[in-house]
């Protein structure tokens, strides 16, 4: 509700929250749009399909719902709430996804991020500031990462909120198999570039690069043509 968004996001959406709507007795009219991965598109049409005035219509999505659709909505009220940062350096930021019981498979190794990580210096020029940024502290050895990038800054204390306005601050973000770091993607500044792993959540636009976990690599041609685009040399 709007409570979350302002804890969480830091601003408040001003749309009505669901306790307001409830308090004016409206009709309640479940939506549950059909298929394994609905997209806010397909959804927006069923309840164009059943409008009525005086409803409130309960929109249950699955987790893998696409939300590519409304991503520009929630990055400029996002955006309007915050202080755009510019480093004096390329601010890249890794977000590690924390262990959660049963998500094994989600897990992606440190030595993963060494080789995503070198193939990406490989096109980037010139300063760099690298982050890492996760409190997958049990089963993630941070250090494999500070062995190989001594100056990265590790941190694992940060808030969530903190986490997340780091990672939409980012130049590029790297993405874990995360839905929480997907979502800082959507609402990522303008100019930032994302590397992420493949999940449900599609590359929303162009500077989304794929990222795949299987052979640890990506396009290397296509990211040096984004990250050269929204960064040239001497900027």
């Amino acid at each position: 509700d709007g409570k979350a968004f302002d804890d969480f996001f830091g601003f408040f959406s001003d749309f009505p929250t669901v306790e307001s709507l409830s308090e004016r007795k409206l009709n309640v009219v479940t939506i549950k749009p059909k298929g394994k991965a609905p997209t806010l598109t397909s959804a927006v049409r069923e309840i164009t399909k059943k409008w009525a005035t005086n409803t409130l219509y309960n929109l249950v999505l699955p987790p893998q719902t696409n939300q590519c659709s409304s991503v520009s909505v929630w990055r400029n009220a996002y955006w309007k709430h915050q202080k755009f940062e510019r480093p004096a350096c390329h601010s890249i930021v890794i977000h590690v996804r924390p262990h959660i019981h049963s998500s094994v498979y989600r897990e992606l190794s440190p030595n993963f991020f060494v080789v995503i990580l070198r193939q990406v210096l490989e096109v980037v020029q010139g300063k760099t500031c690298l982050t890492l940024l996760t409190a997958a502290t049990q089963r993630f050895d941070t250090n494999v990462l500070k062995k190989a990038f001594p100056s990265i800054e590790i941190r694992l204390n940060d808030t969530a909120p903190e986490v997340f306005r780091r990672c939409t601050q980012a130049d590029l973000l790297i993405t874990s198999k995360s839905g929480f770091d997907h979502t800082a993607a959507m609402f990522g500044k303008w100019d930032q570039v994302r590397l992420a792993v493949k999940m449900w959540v599609d590359a929303c636009d162009g500077t989304w690069v794929t990222v795949s976990e299987k052979r640890k690599a990506f396009n290397k041609a296509r990211f040096k043509t984004v990250w050269d685009y929204f960064h040239p040399a001497g900027r």
